[in-house]
């Protein structure tokens, strides 16, 4: 009796497929397009494009249509969805970026990833956390650790030889200064929710971008014009990782208001009111990175 063969799931057939994967499950909130995509994992729409559609006969994952854009996210759904996100977090999680870039530390004996980030890896219930605590035992130099530039350092230069970062120096080289416009543009945009929650969220966008750009400045470098709002992202999340993705969510939604497909394209005053806390967040964690900074 001949028996059919078993369907073959899609799944790591190439190094990019691996990174789309980790992409859409690893951060399932985020509202993935065919184009995001293909700019964050720095290829072209075309060579992506078959990659998604296999992805999509296999149910893997799912896409909504909004305006014009299909809206890409990880069908947790699926059977495979479980162990398929524990492998893609293995692999390029935070505990496999904190292994790598910590090992690179000379003196460190044990590491521990503590606090929110490992009660929700454990199915404690909780806020989504904003960033990683890690305990180090040993007897590695603090301060030269802290000084390391090694997670995103080849993202950075290729950005500088690209023209979309420039270095800068003396008083523009600092990050306090736009820590605090940041603060300031933040109240103003409280203020207004009720009112104008349009008005609050860009301000609230305004406000996370100042902060992304203090943190830049404190590295002595500054988006060009043609590097614009995206390379601050890129930046951020190369360098910074998940305290920063509401960025990249807030970057796309303001492009949205200003540049809208319909005239009657509005912000509800809970999503202004949402992009406050997100902003609120990235500003405190922008504050503790400040001072652990050092010219790039």
């Amino acid at each position: 009796m001949r028996r059919e063969a078993a369907p073959v799931v899609p799944i790591f057939r190439t190094s990019m497929q691996a990174e789309l994967l980790a992409r859409l499950y690893l951060q399932p909130q985020e509202p993935w397009t065919l184009a995001s995509l293909a700019r964050d994992l720095g290829v072209s729409s075309s060579t992506l494009h078959p990659e998604i559609r296999r992805l999509e006969d296999a149910e893997l994952i799912t896409a909504d249509q909004l305006g014009r854009s299909r809206v890409l996210h990880a069908n947790l759904d699926h059977p495979l969805s479980g162990p398929l996100t524990e492998i893609v977090e293995y692999v390029y999680g935070p505990r496999a970026v904190i292994t790598e870039e910590f090992g690179r530390i000379p003196g460190i004996s044990r590491l521990f990833i503590f606090g929110s980030w490992a009660g929700r890896h454990h199915g404690v219930e909780g806020h989504l956390p904003r960033d990683i605590d890690v305990l180090v035992v040993g007897n590695s130099d603090r301060r030269s650790g802290m000084n390391r530039r090694t997670r995103g350092e080849a993202d950075i230069e290729q950005l500088l030889a690209s023209g979309e970062l420039q270095r800068v120096a003396g008083a523009g080289a600092a990050g306090g200064p736009w820590l605090a416009k940041a603060a300031a543009t933040l109240h103003t945009a409280a203020g207004i929710v009720a009112s104008d929650p349009n008005s609050a969220y860009t301000l609230a966008y305004d406000a996370a971008r100042f902060a992304c750009v203090g943190l830049l400045a404190q590295q002595g470098l500054r988006p060009t014009t043609s590097g614009g709002h995206y390379v601050v992202q890129r930046a951020m999340l190369r360098q910074f990782g998940a305290a920063f993705d509401p960025f990249a969510v807030m970057r796309r939604r303001r492009n949205e208001l200003e540049y809208p497909e319909f005239p009657d394209e509005t912000m509800e005053p809970h999503e202004a009111a949402e992009a406050i806390g997100n902003t609120k967040a990235m500003i405190e964690s922008a504050a503790k990175l400040l001072d652990h900074l050092g010219l790039f």
